[in-house]
């Protein structure tokens, strides 16, 4: 089991694993009570003048799936190994996805100190980035965990 002392600062990790939307999304989209067109309708799309010329008429991925999928996809490599997870913050979407892109992550630790709230525990602030199969960002978000601490130190 990997531990905090494991992921120093500069800790780079490309998550080896990947996954291509599908029409999946519309369900688990619709279970979240978002009823936006943008994701649903492609007549909708196909006929709406700004959605036409912003994403050439295509149905985009609703962003709360994609933070899903992306924080998933990482968390083989870090998040099974936290005590808990404190939080995310200063999330940006920073392009569209649409169905059948190939989603893939990537994390760096940016800080890591003693857990403010257990001397047992270190706490990581990791960059987490969603990247399509073109290798463009299309999700970057801090993800800070606490992870358990080597004996003696």
């Amino acid at each position: 089991m990997k531990q905090f002392d494991d992921f120093p600062v500069g800790t780079r990790i490309r998550h080896l694993q990947g996954r291509t939307l599908g029409h999946e999304h519309r369900f688990l989209t619709s279970l979240c009570m978002n009823g936006v067109q943008l994701h649903f309708n492609q007549d909708f799309c196909e006929k709406d003048a700004v959605v036409r010329e912003s994403f050439q008429g295509r149905i985009v991925v609703y962003g709360g799936y994609v933070f899903t999928l992306v924080r998933g996809l990482a968390s083989p490599d870090l998040g099974e190994f936290a005590v808990r997870e404190v939080g995310f913050a200063n999330g940006r979407h920073l392009r569209p996805c649409f169905e059948g892109d190939t989603i893939y992550a990537e994390s760096e630790v940016v800080e890591a100190a003693p857990s403010p709230d257990d001397a047992r525990l270190g706490r990581l602030k990791v960059t987490l980035v969603g990247r399509n199969q073109a290798g463009d960002a299309v999700l970057e978000v801090e993800q800070i965990v606490d992870l358990p601490r080597r004996e003696g130190r």
